[in-house]
């Protein structure tokens, strides 16, 4: 039996993780769900984010605008968190590979894969490994 490429076992790690709802760091597992109509004293609703059993997260005393859409951000959080890590581990190898130094390279703007006009920059891969470190680690 071929052993399986370390990249591609973080991957499928990541992949598995995603399936059970999770990933590497100890946040509730998604899916997170927005339950509205909750209402405070005084009459004011308010929306809660929930996994289901308990509450993660409310919006009780916040009166921004855009509440509404930050709680559709907060509840797609553990699908983003799921869906970005076997990208960054595919990004981390393939640099790896053909750029030892890649993590040294002090050109932010230096395309590191280009496809029909897209671009991605080692900007845009350090920005990424950055959210998912954040989201797993603090």
């Amino acid at each position: 039996m071929r052993a399986v490429p370390e990249w591609i076992a973080r991957h499928d790690d990541a992949r598995e993780r995603s399936a059970e709802g999770g990933c590497m760091s100890t946040h509730t597992p998604g899916p997170w769900e927005i339950e509205s109509g909750h209402i405070q004293n005084g009459g004011i609703a308010y929306w809660q984010i929930t996994d289901g059993a308990d509450a993660i997260c409310c919006n009780q005393f916040c009166y921004a605008d855009n509440s509404d859409a930050n709680a559709r951000l907060i509840v797609a959080a553990p699908e983003l968190l799921s869906a970005l890590a076997p990208f960054v581990a595919f990004f981390e190898h393939a640099l790896r590979g053909h750029t030892p130094d890649y993590e040294h390279r002090s050109d932010p703007d230096k395309v590191v894969c280009g496809w029909n006009g897209a671009q991605l920059t080692m900007r845009d891969f350090g920005n990424a490994r950055a959210a998912l470190a954040k989201a797993e680690n603090g």
